[in-house]
């Protein structure tokens, strides 16, 4: 929240880059798993993850000390990942499985995975905390020569199921969110 560090996932070497802006230079490399893609920290900046595309993992590092904690399972090919409000749970799009995997950090397990639109990519949190939002890369099946047609999938965050779906007609590879 201070904007003195910067978390950055790095494939090419398998790991999480950690940068302290104030003096302009690398503090700490943590090797993670295989093609590390998006990055996220809990609410209280005590834990980093990071979602590992070529293993289908989840790593989290302790901000303090930078030690790998504990790796979740998740569905095919994670990218993006948002915390709970309270840092409770895990939000990951899966894009090689269409899905989103949610994980209870405190035991490091899957509690439940929800179907998204194809290529589940980007995740955000509502401001209110009621909702997560999940971008979808790739297009709705569509006849030949139709307009492609993406989809923002919206969890309802308290109980953790599809709350609605919101087609954007004419789009494709929408991903940040």
């Amino acid at each position: 929240k201070d904007g003195v560090r910067l978390y950055i996932a790095c494939e090419a070497s398998d790991s999480l880059m950690v940068v302290d802006t104030t003096k302009d230079r690398c503090i700490a490399e943590v090797q993670v798993e295989n093609l590390p893609h998006g990055v996220c920290l809990s609410p209280d900046e005590k834990y980093v993850f990071v979602s590992n595309r070529g293993t289908d993992s989840v790593s989290m590092i302790d901000t303090t000390s930078f030690a790998v904690l504990k790796r979740f399972s998740v569905g095919d090919e994670p990218h993006q990942l948002v915390t709970s409000a309270d840092g409770t749970r895990l939000y990951v799009a899966n894009a090689g499985s269409d899905d989103v995997s949610i994980l209870d950090i405190k035991t490091a397990s899957e509690i439940k995975r929800l179907s998204a639109a194809r290529g589940a990519w980007g995740v955000a949190r509502s401001p209110d905390h009621s909702q997560i939002y999940i971008t979808n890369n790739l297009s709705h099946f569509v006849p030949f020569r139709a307009p492609s047609v993406s989809e923002v999938t919206v969890i309802d965050s308290h109980r953790d199921f599809i709350d609605s779906r919101y087609r954007i007609p004419e789009a494709n590879l929408v991903q940040g969110i």
